[in-house]
């Protein structure tokens, strides 16, 4: 018979590869089976999937199922886990209004380590993305000694591309570099290419930051063509945005102009709505730097 558990760790792994269809197979397997907590971690690891293919709906609906299951068998801790993924989904949507009441009810419902360290590197990123570094960082370093708490190395690895992506949004950026490069070592040790990938982006803007161009677009290239592999094109926007401003940056305005305008197609089709200003914004302020021909 299968094994319902064993099929989530299999799609765990699988998740952790790239290879999405298949890792979302063995959770569907999973959602069949007749324990409660792992119907709903089933549900949940479900979300992720479709989460990372922008399939914001079905995301949704998936993590509300999980929550539904956990709430019907009083598991406290899964139906934090299942908040945890549906604000998750709002996140990466930019709809932070929507996603950060979820995250601090799921801080007074559980005492788990791990649980309120996600919820609390999910609130960091939040106050990152609204200019307030300052909690970011607080809430980030808050999150890894949760995470040291629960010897949760993934979450450890996670923290620290946070922490490092808020010391240079605080233009700290040796110590960016140095916090990042450790993120990217510790994902590739545990085999997380999705992460590894992630730490690699926030790594390439670092570089820009610092003017090192020619390694900023070296390890960029690299994060976007594992997201291409993986088929996640929500973090394949991000990669062209920040290859855009890399050759904006180095003087090729041109190049700048097609990453900004593809990512920004890509930003459209997918409804990110933080991405698509952001990408609007930068193809106005590039139009006095391209020839007569090539301006929108």
């Amino acid at each position: 018979m299968p094994d319902p558990l064993g099929d989530i760790e299999e799609g765990l792994r699988l998740e952790k590869f790239g290879m999405l269809d298949r890792a979302l197979a063995h959770y569907e397997a999973a959602a069949s089976g007749d324990d409660p907590l792992t119907v709903a971690t089933a549900w949940r690891r479900r979300a992720s999937v479709l989460r990372t293919r922008c399939e914001w709906d079905e995301a949704l609906a998936a993590a509300r199922e999980s929550a539904a299951v956990a709430v019907r068998h009083g598991l406290a801790d899964a139906h934090a886990e299942a908040l945890n993924a549906e604000a998750a989904v709002y996140q990466s949507k930019g709809d932070f209004v929507a996603a950060r009441p979820l995250l601090e009810r799921i801080l007074g419902m559980t005492a788990d380590p791990r649980i309120r360290g996600v919820a609390l590197q999910n609130l960091g990123s939040i106050a990152a993305e609204g200019g307030d570094f300052e909690t970011a960082e607080h809430r980030f370093l808050e999150s890894y000694q949760c995470f040291q708490a629960a010897e949760y190395v993934w979450g450890q690895a996670f923290a620290l591309n946070n922490y490092g992506r808020a010391a240079m949004d605080r233009e700290n950026f040796e110590i960016a570099e140095r916090v990042l490069s450790r993120a990217v070592d510790l994902a590739r040790e545990i085999e997380d290419l999705d992460l590894a990938a992630l730490a690699t982006m926030n790594l390439a803007e670092t570089m820009l930051c610092a003017d090192d161009l020619e390694r900023a677009d070296e390890a960029a290239s690299t994060a976007l063509g594992y997201f291409d592999m993986a088929g996640n094109r929500w973090r394949r926007v991000e990669c062209l945005r920040l290859l855009g401003d890399i050759n904006r940056r180095d003087g090729q305005a041109e190049i700048a102009r097609r990453c900004y305008s593809q990512g920004l197609d890509l930003a459209r089709e997918l409804g990110v709505h933080l991405e698509i200003t952001r990408l609007e914004e930068r193809l106005k302020s590039l139009q006095g730097a391209l020839p007569p021909e090539t301006q929108e």
